[in-house]
């Protein structure tokens, strides 16, 4: 089946998933709201130190499974960061997002 995986998630789904959950993680631990990041700014323009910088990769390692501690300094920018998450851990980003829909759709009254 071109373009689908395990669990029915379309890679086209998945890649802008995997960016969208980069930007948020970044906004988290940057404590501001996602649409005042810019994708392709590097962590050290997004004002990241590197207290912020060891919490994303712990934040990474806890919801993916373990990444290089010098993940954000070999790809420094959310979309570079998501790029090697869909390159290197694109099975743990599928389960990640299978189970964000789940319980999604399990915390909506219509089950929508």
């Amino acid at each position: 089946m071109t373009g689908r995986q395990r669990d029915d998630v379309p890679d086209v789904e998945l890649d802008a998933w995997a960016h969208r959950y980069t930007m948020s993680v970044f906004a988290e631990i940057l404590e501001v709201p996602v649409p005042e990041l810019e994708e392709l700014d590097s962590w050290d323009v997004l004002g990241l130190s590197s207290l912020q910088n060891m919490n994303i990769v712990a934040r990474l390692d806890q919801d993916l499974g373990e990444v290089p501690v010098t993940l954000l300094f070999e790809h420094p920018s959310p979309a570079q960061t998501a790029y090697y998450l869909l390159e290197n851990k694109r099975d743990e980003l599928r389960a990640a997002m299978s189970g964000w829909r789940a319980e999604r759709e399990t915390s909506t009254p219509s089950g929508r």
